[in-house]
């Protein structure tokens, strides 16, 4: 929204939207046409003071665009991103449903097991439980110093990409010629010069897109085969161990009837990567929730898939444009036009454009305060949050794994459980998962078939 309209003559309006529309292509490299078009859509000019003062008085906001902005929300978040949030709920439900039954598995396969066995059971466990920990510290280590490596790097060849830009702007950046030219002819010399500095801007931007980009992805590239190779092992692993707890045990499906249209680990395995990908960005996602209540119940091939899904599919490389922060604010309008001033004659012309270098190469060292630095760094810092949430994420099964077989070992040696009850408990939790499950698909694929009409 753009606000303040109140404040703006009606002289000023035309020239603030040329403005607007000339920013909007400089920093989302889009044509005057396609700026144009984003009001209404994107884009909204609105009139707040008036419209609070409208309500007080109890008249309408008509005129004051927020009625326009209101209608254009609504339409977004009910046809455009209420299925995008609702997918992720059936999403996440369906792999609560996956992993409720995969642990109500593991647990009916030591059910019965006296202290002993149990006992003996946990022991064959240890070497695939040390074994996923290395995993993960592996996969932590890397992190750590593949991050750190592409930090320093990255704001390495920065300060030296635009520390040569300071030094070298006047040998680069050729002046439109004024042979010729006129006093009357100043502002079409000015938009010249305005969009000369434009396209060299975008020329510099997109060469250190290009330089910062290669450095990040040789690094992600490389730290992706890492997962992958210690995700595959951690799963391996995984499944080790539930055929382990399942040794001697009774079948838990003929015994429990937990075939309800339910998955063992057969089913877990066949977990799309979009699921995976869908699920991860819940466990993991923007809302800063905590992982560790939901991890308790991931194990094996879903595990491995969500944590190595997250990252192949590109949610990395979505953020792989390092612009540097404040680029927006150096507009090749706002430098020339700060400068027209000093040309009242032709024979001052000298004097414009030894002005205008000086302005540009002062706004290209602002770029290069420790401050500006600083905020670099923190950009390719979180490229790699995703790396390390899947790390945290099996870090936290195998110690939930770990800490759930002691309890049940420990319970045991206390007190004598009561299988029947424990298999018939344990059974309704899963109905009831099944049936919530059910409701929420049901209720999805209904919203869908309206919104499809």
């Amino acid at each position: 929204m753009i606000n303040k309209w109140e404040n703006v003559g009606e002289d000023g309006t035309e020239e603030i939207h040329e403005i607007f529309i000339d920013k909007f292509c400089e920093c989302l490299d889009i044509s005057e046409d396609e700026a144009a078009k984003l009001w209404g859509d994107t884009v909204f000019d609105v009139y707040a003071k008036t419209a609070l003062e409208n309500l007080e008085q109890g008249k309408s906001i008509e005129g004051t665009g927020l009625r326009e902005f209101q209608k254009r929300l609504n339409d977004f978040l009910i046809y455009e991103r209420l299925m995008t949030e609702l997918l992720q709920t059936v999403e996440i439900a369906k792999i609560v449903k996956i992993e409720v039954t995969s642990k109500i598995d593991e647990r009916l396969f030591v059910l019965e097991d006296d202290v002993k066995t149990l006992e003996a059971k946990i022991e064959k466990t240890k070497p695939c439980v040390a074994l996923m920990k290395k995993s993960v510290q592996i996969l932590e280590g890397n992190i750590t110093n593949k991050r750190d490596a592409c930090i320093a790097k990255v704001a390495g060849e920065y300060t030296e990409y635009f520390s040569q830009l300071v030094l070298n702007f006047e040998k680069e950046f050729e002046m439109p010629p004024v042979s010729g030219l006129k006093d009357n002819q100043r502002e079409k010399y000015t938009k010249d010069l305005e969009d000369k500095l434009k396209e060299y801007r975008q020329e510099k931007l997109g060469n250190w897109h290009k330089i910062s980009t290669g450095i990040v992805l040789e690094t992600t590239n490389a730290l992706r085969d890492s997962f992958t190779t210690e995700t595959n092992d951690y799963s391996q692993q995984r499944d080790t161990i539930r055929e382990i707890l399942n040794q001697g045990s009774f079948n838990v499906k003929n015994q429990t009837n937990l075939s309800i249209n339910q998955s063992s680990s057969s089913e877990k395995s066949s977990l799309t990567t979009a699921d995976a990908s869908a699920t991860g960005k819940m466990f993991w996602g923007a809302t800063g929730g905590t992982v560790g209540s939901v991890a308790a119940g991931i194990g094996g091939a879903t595990l491995a898939n969500i944590a190595g899904a997250h990252i192949v599919l590109g949610s990395i490389g979505a953020g792989l444009a390092l612009t540097p922060v404040g680029w927006a604010l150096l507009g090749s309008s706002g430098i020339v036009g700060g400068v027209v001033a000093w040309w009242q004659r032709r024979t001052e012309v000298q004097k414009f454009q030894e002005k205008m270098q000086a302005e540009v190469k002062e706004a290209f060292k602002e770029l290069l305060k420790e401050e500006k630095v600083s905020a670099l760094k923190e950009q390719v810092r979180q490229l790699f949050n995703p790396y390390e949430k899947s790390a945290k994420l099996m870090r936290e099964d195998v110690e939930s794994l770990e800490k759930s077989l002691g309890n049940l070992l420990e319970k045991k040696r206390k007190t004598s459980v009561n299988t029947e009850a424990e298999k018939k408990r344990l059974q309704t939790f899963a109905d009831n998962i099944y049936a919530q499950f059910t409701t929420i698909e049901t209720k999805y694929k209904e919203i869908a078939s309206v919104q499809s009409k």
